[in-house]
């Protein structure tokens, strides 16, 4: 007998808004598909395929777009010569509350909200297993359109979804 082989794929994405003075600017409402990075996709072979502990708990971070910024699939949280990490806001990084899955997907159940506190430019952001540092694990990254223009007061609202597709 043979058996037919599914092909299995991730479509991942950022969702982004940006609101200023109370209105949301529509020209910075987008979403944007990502690159898993390498130790992103081992670490999720490793604690569903193996003995490797589960992260519960994933945080956003914004990359700065100064100097210009390079994304590779070989970034770790640790090691990304290519970026910087923008922290023009409040606190630390912002929790990923997500929903629970249905029809294989996982999205975000309320948005994670940065208040910016400095301006700058914005090129994209990722998503990393600690809320500070970088002793964790980089899931993803992605750049925007776009580098968006931020000010003091600003706040920034990402959201994050992971579809698994069969084909």
């Amino acid at each position: 007998m043979k058996l037919d082989a599914a092909l299995l794929r991730f479509k991942n994405s950022f969702g982004f808004k940006l609101q200023r003075n109370g209105l949301y600017l529509p020209q910075f409402d987008f979403e944007c598909l990502n690159s898993v990075v390498t130790v992103g996709k081992n670490d999720l072979l490793d604690v569903a395929f193996g003995a490797a502990t589960q992260k519960t708990m994933w945080y956003f971070g914004l990359i700065n777009n100064t100097p210009t910024p390079t994304l590779l699939v070989a970034d770790t949280l640790s090691s990304h010569t290519g970026w910087s990490e923008w922290t023009g806001y409040s606190g630390n990084r912002k929790e990923w509350v997500d929903a629970a899955a249905a029809s294989g997907a996982k999205g975000t159940s309320s948005l994670a909200s940065f208040t910016i506190n400095a301006s700058g430019s914005l090129y994209g952001a990722f998503l990393c297993s600690v809320d500070t540092g970088t002793s964790g694990i980089l899931w993803a990254h992605t750049q925007f359109p776009d580098p968006v223009p931020v000010i003091n007061g600003d706040i920034v609202k990402l959201n994050y979804t992971i579809s698994i597709l069969t084909e």
